[in-house]
Parts: structure tokens; sequence; C-alpha cells
């Protein structure tokens, strides 16, 4: 029978299993704990509280107008300045009927006037410049004369009736001279002394048409002035 063997493993088969065997695994240093991560964390700066936008006092103030919450100005109510407080209402414009009513007459003689000598210069008697003359009649009463009555609106009218009627008879005496190759003086003063001047005012209107745009003259002239009038 034969002893154990208790003698250790020679050295060099020792070496050659310890070489065998896998290395252990090195493993990376432990991340620090979260709590320790944020503890030695620098402070995050916080940004200050944004101050509230102060509205210049040029942007705050108030329009010139009241105005409704659709942004439309009411309708008869006082403007406001910029502060907001109600201005005075305008003063009103005055009336001037006599500077109305001779501005209405110069118109008449200027605008007959130029009327005649177009009239004149062409052979046409351009019945519709009649209407345009009462136009132009009411017109400089109603921008002359301030604050239009109903009484400057009658004035303007029958202005523009009498420069009309006048209109035709000058327009008529210069196509006859015209025709006649006479001066303008010469055929006034005859048909004034053969004629007479009513029939020569009548004969004048012996046209439908004419009457027609004498009475256009006179309801422009008039309306114009009375439309100023009612506000």
């Amino acid at each position: 029978m034969t002893e154990p063997i208790d003698q250790p493993i020679p050295t060099a088969v020792e070496s050659v299993v310890e070489s065998s065997l896998p290395a252990e695994p090195v493993l990376p240093p432990a991340a620090p704990a979260p709590a320790a991560f944020f503890a030695s964390a620098e402070p995050v700066a916080t940004a200050e509280p944004v101050a509230e936008y102060q509205v210049p006092a040029t942007e705050a103030a108030a329009p010139a107008y009241p105005v409704s919450h659709f942004g439309a100005p009411i309708e008869g109510a006082p403007a406001l300045d910029a502060a907001g407080v109600p201005m005075a209402p305008a003063a009103p414009a005055q009336s001037d009927p006599l500077r109305g009513i001779l501005a209405g007459i110069g118109a008449a003689v200027i605008g007959a006037a130029v009327w005649v000598g177009i009239g004149y210069v062409t052979g046409f008697s351009f019945g519709l410049a009649a209407t345009f003359l009462g136009v132009f009649v009411g017109f400089a009463v109603h921008t002359v004369g301030g604050k239009a009555t109903t009484g400057m609106a009658i004035g303007a009218a029958v202005i523009s009736v009498v420069a009309v009627v006048i209109g035709y008879l000058l327009l008529d005496i210069a196509l006859f001279a015209k025709d006649e190759g006479a001066s303008f003086t010469a055929a006034f003063s005859f048909i004034g002394s053969e004629l007479g001047w009513p029939e020569a005012i009548k004969a004048s209107l012996s046209s439908a048409m004419r009457w027609l745009f004498l009475g256009l003259a006179a309801l422009g002239a008039f309306r114009i002035v009375a439309q100023q009038a009612r506000r």
C-alpha cells in the first residue's frame, strides 16, 4: 500500500495553471452619487424677473375722439384732447348773405362772359353751359357767404336765372353779329332799337331746350346752397 503524496505541486506546474486562468476584469471607478454630484456642482444663476412694460405717454394718449369697443368713433360724442378731456365744440360758421350774393353776381358775370365768348368764337350756343353757370353761381354763394340760409339759396337761384337769360340774349347777339359780319356793339344797338329788348328776350327763350337748361341752372344753384343750409 502506497502512501499519499502530500508534497506541494511543483512550482513550474503551478505557474502554468495560473497563466491558463482568465484574468479578473478591471472595473472602472464608480461614479459619484447623485447627491454628492449636485452638492459639488456650482449653483446656477437664476434669471432676474422681467419688469412689466410701461406704455410711454405718447402711446397711451387718448384718441382724438371717443371710440366704441369695436374701435369705431361714437357718433355725436365730443372730441377729446391728448389728456382725454372733451374739447370745446368749434364755433359755428357765421352767415354773411351780402357777401354771398355779391359773390354769386360776380360768378354770374364771369361765367356768362366766358360762355358768350366761347359761343362767339365757335359759332355754337352750348345750351348745357347754362346749367354749369347756375352751378357756378351756387358754389360761389355757398363758399363766400358762410353759413347758408334758405334766403341765400333762393337768391342764388334768382341770380342764375337772370344770368342765363342775359347770357342767351348776348349769345344770340354775338352769333348774329358774326353772321352779318358786324361788330358786337353794332349788332347790340341794332337789336335794341329795331326789335326791342322784351321781344329780343322772348325770342332768345323760344326754344324748349333753353327753358330746360334754364330750370336746371336755377335748381342746381338752389340745391348747392340749400344742402349746406341744412347742416
